[in-house]
């Protein structure tokens, strides 16, 4: 189930993106930056909350990880 919900994450991405961008006029660095900023956040929230009821936390931290790995990647390729 954790898995499923990492995954769901993946989707949030193009969703925000518009309604940040035609909604409130940011331009596309800063939509990427705000919307993997609020994914991280909440994965870290997920990670505490199953780590204090002593549940396997581990698909959220390898969901941590890609999308850490995600940003970087993409801050790399926009500035170059």
């Amino acid at each position: 189930m954790r898995y499923m919900i990492s995954l769901a994450l993946v989707f949030v991405i193009p969703t925000l993106g518009r309604v940040i961008v035609i909604w409130f006029g940011a331009p596309k660095n800063l939509m990427y930056q705000i919307i993997f900023t609020g994914i991280s956040l909440t994965l870290i929230g997920l990670i505490i909350l199953d780590k204090t009821n002593n549940r396997n936390f581990r698909p959220y931290l390898i969901a941590l990880t890609g999308f850490i790995l995600s940003q970087i990647g993409y801050t790399i390729l926009v500035q170059y």
